[in-house]
């Protein structure tokens, strides 16, 4: 079955796919001395990135438009989501020019998470206008 999924249509499967392509992918997964394999290791700390990103991406604007404090998103949803949320939040108090000017000075020190967000938050503002 296919999903649309910010209007991309993903197999619902995907994820379970992308676990069993590697290993054929790769010949032999490689295994830990404790028998674990990489695959498995790689793809689950993959999703738990996932989650995290996902997690940010929904509470990306909180900080900026709802008075939430980053002391409530870390309490509720844990350090990493909200260091990624803080990395793109805006400081409103200061003027729209100077808000753009900062994104752009601070883009490229970003964390990988917070590009892609910012990425993607980008990417749908230019949707939303078209």
């Amino acid at each position: 079955m296919v999903t649309s999924v910010g209007g991309y249509f993903v197999r619902d499967d995907f994820g379970e796919q992308a676990q069993l392509f590697a290993p054929v992918r790769f010949q032999q997964a490689q295994v830990h001395a404790d028998g674990v394999q990489h695959v498995a290791f790689d793809f689950e700390l993959r999703v738990q990135q996932a989650a995290l990103l996902v997690a940010a991406a929904a509470l990306h604007d909180t900080v900026e438009d709802t008075g939430a404090s980053p002391e409530e998103i870390e309490a509720r949803f844990g350090r990493e989501v909200r260091e990624i949320v803080m990395e793109v939040t805006d400081d409103k108090s200061l003027p729209k020019p100077e808000r753009k000017r900062l994104q752009i000075e601070h883009a490229p020190r970003l964390s990988q998470p917070a590009r892609l967000l910012k990425l993607a938050d980008k990417i749908s503002n230019v949707r939303d206008i078209l």
